[in-house]
């Protein structure tokens, strides 16, 4: 079990922060990612929720304490005083776990969060470059058409995808302000708050190296959920051997319930640690799945701009026109978006395991 006095500072830090001014009342222009995470971390409604959870569990536990030197002497009263203390001591100590769980969750959304913003500002940029692009070429289609080279048909073609990719950026726009949304609702600003970030390079995961064994060995042993059905049986055990010490007889029905009680806490410790593996190792092969797709979409890039490179030896000889080199660029310049976000996918994926299970 941890030490108490240690709990107790973490919690009268935990009150501190409770009154402490929001970053919502300081709020300032240009957010920058070290100032979104540390502040998501610690001041979003689900975090402050469960500061006062661990406040309620603490206050549970002190009294649980209290009782235990102040109730009766019956073998009832104490086998009751030494459950009640054991079950909130579990509870205090899985509910700062979980605090500490979640803190780590909601910092690594928050920078999903600011790098999705960054991904979504550059694609609405390129993309309006592209509309720009279809502009242009839908001005010429209807030069050619008076000079009689071309149809009414190829002029609405083209401004269809005019249109087309008006609507997409409309799309990409609305997307971005979900994406503002969010970060301001977890920011604890006005939802509608137009925000700026300063620029950051995309994160990165070169290679995923995590020994899977002994991640899965490690968590069924100090994981939250495990370590809180290992405390639950005993408590279920420690009632048992009270029950023997006080000569209760065995065919007794309370001691014929906590035998029972005991089974089902060995049956859901089992249970955990199954559903707990099963859990890790499907993260895992999703982890390997999202590197994979970076490789295949570093492919794709390397594809790409080798066409490109093609395509500008060809314009400088004349052989293909600004509108086809504009789009060879435009291919390219997409699929590097793309690639950046498979990078970013990997990079959260990557750090939501090991907050979790390493």
């Amino acid at each position: 079990m941890k030490n108490i006095l240690k709990k107790t500072v973490f919690v009268m830090l935990i009150l501190s922060m409770l009154i402490t001014p929001t970053m919502g009342e300081e709020a300032t222009d240009k957010l920058m990612l070290d100032m979104i995470t540390l502040e998501m971390a610690e001041n979003t409604y689900e975090i402050k929720k469960l500061d006062y959870e661990i406040l309620q569990y603490q206050d549970k536990y002190d009294e649980a304490q209290r009782d235990r030197f102040s109730g009766g002497s019956t073998l009832e009263s104490l086998l009751s005083q030494r459950y009640n203390v054991i079950k909130a001591q579990m509870d205090l100590d899985y509910s700062i776990w979980n605090r500490e769980q979640k803190s780590k969750e909601v910092k690594l959304n928050s920078e999903e969060l600011f790098f999705d913003y960054i991904l979504g500002l550059d694609e609405i940029e390129l993309h309006k470059l592209i509309l720009t692009d279809k502009q242009t070429s839908l001005d010429e289609a209807k030069e050619k058409n008076k000079l009689g080279l071309n149809t009414l048909k190829e002029i609405r073609s083209a401004e269809l995808q005019v249109e087309n990719q008006m609507y997409h950026i409309q799309s990409l726009e609305n997307n971005l302000s979900l994406i503002m949304y969010e970060l301001n609702k977890n920011l604890r600003w006005e939802l509608t708050k137009v925000i700026d970030v300063v620029y950051e390079e995309i994160p990165r995961v070169e290679k995923v190296d995590i020994d899977i064994a002994k991640v899965v060995e490690e968590s069924l042993v100090d994981h939250g959920d495990v370590v809180k059905k290992v405390q639950n049986l005993e408590m279920k055990e420690a009632y048992i051997e009270a029950l023997d010490n006080a000569g209760t007889i065995k065919s007794s029905n309370d001691y014929v319930d906590a035998l029972r009680n005991k089974e089902l806490a060995i049956l859901e410790l089992a249970e955990a640690k199954s559903n707990l593996e099963f859990k890790i190792r499907s993260e895992f092969n999703n982890l390997i799945s999202s590197e994979q797709s970076v490789k295949i979409k570093e492919l794709e890039l390397e594809n790409v701009s080798s066409q490109l490179s093609i395509m500008m030896k060809r314009f400088e000889l004349g052989l293909e026109t600004q509108a086809a080199l504009n789009s060879a660029i435009r291919e390219e310049q997409i699929a590097n978006i793309s690639l950046e976000r498979a990078r970013l996918e990997l990079y959260f994926l990557y750090n939501e395991f090991v907050n979790k299970y390493e």
